[in-house]
C-alpha cells in the first residue's frame, strides 16, 4: 500500500515537472523569437541616435572654414600630417589654395575654432568654459608660433587666427590682450598682401 502511494506521488511530481519544464521551454522559445525583434528595435533607436549625432556634428562644422570641413572628412590622415588620398585631391587643392604652405598644422586652428564655438555656447559660470577657452588659446598660439617660425604670417590662416584670438580674449575678460590683438588686426589690414 505505501508503494502505491509513493508511485502516485512520484507520477504527480513528474507531471508537475513536465508542466514546469514545458512552460520553461515555451518561455525560452518565446524569448528566442521575441529577442531579435527587441534587439532590432534597439538597433534602430541606436542608429537614429547616431544619425542625430552625426547631423548635429556636421551642422556644427558647417560654420567652420572649408579647410576644417576637409579635416573632418579625413581626420586621421590630417592628424598624421600626411597628404589626402586621391579621392580627396580636389578638396585638398582648394584647401591648399586657402591656407598656403601652412596646411600641415592648420588642423590645430580647426581644433581651436571648434573649442571656441563650444565654449561660446556655455554659460559664463560653467566650469568647462574657461578650460575650453584656454585650450583655444593654446591651439591658436601653436599655429601662430609655427607660422612665425617659418617666416610667414600674412597667409590665409592669419586673419582667421587673429579674429578668434581677439574674440577669445573678450570672452575671457582679458581686455588688454584683446586690444593688443585688435591692433594686430588693424596692422594686418593696412599691410600689403602677398
Amino acid at each position: 500500500m505505501p508503494e502505491i502511494f509513493f508511485i502516485r506521488k512520484l507520477h504527480f511530481i513528474i507531471r508537475k515537472c513536465n508542466t514546469i519544464l514545458l512552460h520553461s521551454c515555451i518561455i525560452i522559445a518565446t524569448g528566442i523569437i521575441v529577442s531579435p525583434q527587441v534587439s532590432l528595435a534597439d538597433k534602430n533607436i541606436k542608429s537614429q541616435a547616431t544619425m542625430q549625432e552625426i547631423t548635429s556634428l556636421m551642422s556644427r562644422w558647417q560654420h567652420l572654414p572649408e579647410y576644417c570641413q576637409v579635416r573632418l572628412t579625413e581626420r586621421e590622415i590630417i592628424n598624421q600630417h600626411r597628404k589626402l588620398p586621391d579621392q580627396f585631391k580636389v578638396l585638398r587643392d582648394k584647401w591648399l589654395n586657402r591656407v598656403g604652405k601652412y596646411w600641415a598644422f592648420s588642423h590645430h586652428l580647426c581644433w581651436g575654432i571648434e573649442e571656441f564655438q563650444e565654449a561660446r555656447l556655455l554659460e559664463y559660470h560653467h566650469p568647462d568654459r574657461n578650460r575650453k577657452l584656454e585650450r583655444v588659446l593654446s591651439q591658436l598660439n601653436f599655429v601662430r608660433n609655427a607660422m612665425k617660425g617659418r617666416g610667414g604670417g600674412y597667409y590665409g590662416l592669419w586673419p582667421v587666427l587673429l579674429n578668434y584670438q581677439y574674440q577669445t580674449y573678450l570672452l575671457m575678460g582679458q581686455h588688454h590682450l584683446a586690444q593688443k590683438t585688435l591692433h594686430e588686426i588693424q596692422l594686418y589690414k593696412k599691410s600689403p598682401k602677398k
